[in-house]
């Protein structure tokens, strides 16, 4: 399966870097690899950048950028990741 691996950064290091972490994890496609993105979702300054909510529903994700959290949406979708 291929996996969508293009997303437009966002000029912000930390939260590109959530993104690329992210789109390497979904190459899993496991509950394990979400979940541990929960360690991995804080900057450097302790901004939360993305939080994942993993409940009947599948996964969802909350955070403060709006644009990244659509780009998260797209590369769910693209992998068909269901939990």
């Amino acid at each position: 399966m291929k996996v969508y691996t293009q997303f437009e950064s966002t000029g912000n290091e930390a939260k590109d870097l959530v993104a690329r972490l992210f789109v390497e994890k979904c190459k899993y496609q496991t509950m394990w690899a979400l979940r541990s993105l929960e360690d991995e979702i804080n900057s450097e300054d302790g901004t939360i950048i993305l939080t994942t909510l993993i409940g009947e529903g599948g996964a969802q994700f909350i955070g403060f950028s709006d644009s990244l959290v659509i780009k998260m949406k797209e590369i769910l979708s693209k992998v068909n990741l269901e939990l």
